[in-house]
Order: C-alpha cells, then structure tokens, then sequence
C-alpha cells in the first residue's frame, strides 16, 4: 500500500464522518418505543415425527439509536418478544410452545437517504433472557409450564442470535422487517435436542430526536 493509497482513504474516512446531514443524513440520538409481530417457529434437528410450524407472537419496547453524518448508526433496542411454536405429528397440529423472552439487540444500521424517506439496512448480535415458558394443548387449551414433568423441556436462561433485516425511515416513524436466526440450543443440559428459535418479525417504531 503506497502513500497516495493511504493520503486517499484517509480523505475519504474524512469526508465521510464531517460531511453535513443534508448529504449524509441527520447525526444525533433518538428515543422511542416499537412494536411488531413475529412469526416464530423452531429449527433444528426434528424430535421423532415432531412437526414445527409458525406460530404469531407480540414483540414491544423501546429502543435507542445514534446516528452519524456519515449515514452509520447503532440502535439499541430492550424488547419483550413472544416466540415459540406450533407443533404436532402427521401435519396435525395439536400442542403450541410458547418461549417469551427480554430481547436486548445491537443493531448497526447504514443509511440512504433520498427525499422524504431514508431506507436503510441494519444487522448485529442479539441477547435474550428467559420470561417464561409453557405448553399448550391446543384442542383442551389447557396450558402447563414448560418444567412440569408431562411437558419436561427445560428452558435455556440466555439466548443468543444473530439479526438481519431492512428499513424504511418515514419522518419520525421507522417501519422495518427483519429474521432473527437462534444460535443457542432453547434446552440446556447434555441431553438437549438441537432446537433453536427463528423468527421473521414486522417492527413499527417512533424515533423522536432529541436536541443537541
């Protein structure tokens, strides 16, 4: 790498970081709250004759973000989120996990802006806790925890993913889809069967900026 090479990326990590929002878009922080849908299902290694498919949960909370000129950005998001799955054998569905999380992602976000809207795309690591756990018996509705002896899945504490998706910044309203891939087993222990949360989730969002 020769002198010019370095004097040229060098000009342009300048430009990149000083150029004024009109060009880049509007650095500063934002506070707000989301909502969305997921619709979660659970992959992995199959359970004998055990069939997964989708099932619709909540996801709510508040998230932060820190943008720059250059068009770069970080959210922060604290999220409550419904996953799980519906489950049964022979295409019959007849039995429904509900996995309930506190979702703390870290999101990098690059941003296009062009006039009126900003589309932008966004990916990073996810952490999770657990918030609860339980069974259903769709045909009864009969609901059982996750640990009673008859269901016997013993729920992971943490979670971990990675997150990917696109955006669409509207003034002050963020609407953004995105899949979030589990790489963390949902059962501890040795014995633990190789099943890992998936979502496709929907999000809406108000960022109000704050003064600088």
């Amino acid at each position: 790498m020769n002198g010019r090479t370095v004097v040229a990326g060098l000009a342009l990590l300048s430009y990149l970081i000083i150029s004024p929002p009109a060009a880049q878009g509007q650095a500063g922080i934002s506070l707000g709250p989301v909502v969305g849908a997921n619709l979660s299902t659970i992959g992995g290694e199959e359970i004998g004759d055990t069939e997964f498919s989708s099932r619709i949960g909540l996801l709510i909370g508040g998230q932060l973000g820190i943008h720059a000129n250059s068009g770069f950005g970080v959210l922060i998001q604290a999220l409550y989120t419904q996953r799980g799955a519906d489950f049964g054998e022979g295409g019959s569905e007849d039995g429904r996990i509900k996995l309930d999380y506190v979702q703390i992602p870290v999101l990098a976000q690059i941003q296009f802006p062009s006039a009126g809207v900003t589309p932008y795309l966004f990916a990073g690591p996810s952490l999770s806790f657990k918030a609860g756990c339980e069974a259903e018996d769709l045909d009864s509705g009969e609901t059982i925890d996750c640990d009673d002896p008859e269901f016997d899945l013993d729920q992971r504490s943490t979670d971990f993913s990675i997150i990917g998706g696109a955006g669409l910044r509207i003034g002050a309203f963020d609407f953004a889809i995105r899949y979030d891939y589990g790489l963390a087993k949902i059962e501890q222990g040795s014995e633990a069967d190789n099943l890992k949360n998936r979502a496709v989730t929907l999000t809406a969002a108000l960022a109000v900026r704050l003064p600088r």
